[in-house]
């Protein structure tokens, strides 16, 4: 029979995963279904209906994904899964946008526009996550 803190253990090495591949499922789900919606209604080309596209799906994404967790692996530490499942989307979007404008700058054409939503959505995720946390463990 297991110790309750290998329980733990595997409780939080299985919500990493779950976390992910959650967030990925539900940010996917969410952006398709606003585009969708922004499209049937004429807006497919607004700036303002993009931005929040950008920067809502992935919140969302992260608040389910820390509620999948809790939810089905009751004994995980909800504050390591959510950092490091982070880990990843925060070093996708920051890190290598910013190498790609510190050393490939010359080769591709990067706008601000796009960095800062990309860097929006990773602060999006982080956020939904611990809002997520703060909700679950007032």
């Amino acid at each position: 029979m297991e110790s309750t803190d290998d329980s733990n253990f595997l409780h939080t090495l299985g919500g990493i995963p779950l976390a992910f591949i959650t967030w990925v499922v539900i940010y996917t789900l969410a952006h398709v279904a606003l585009y969708l919606l922004d499209t049937t209604r004429g807006l497919d080309g607004d700036r303002l209906q993009g931005v929040f596209r950008e920067l809502f799906t992935p919140g969302l994404g992260g608040y389910v994904a820390i509620y999948s967790v809790a939810k089905y692996l009751p004994k995980a530490n909800l504050n390591f899964v959510a950092i490091v499942y982070c880990f990843p989307i925060v070093s996708l979007y920051l890190l290598f946008s910013l190498y790609m404008i510190i050393f490939q700058g010359s080769k591709y054409d990067f706008s601000l526009g796009e960095q800062m939503l990309g860097w929006g959505l990773a602060i999006a995720t982080c956020a939904g996550s611990f809002i997520a946390i703060k909700n679950i463990n007032p």
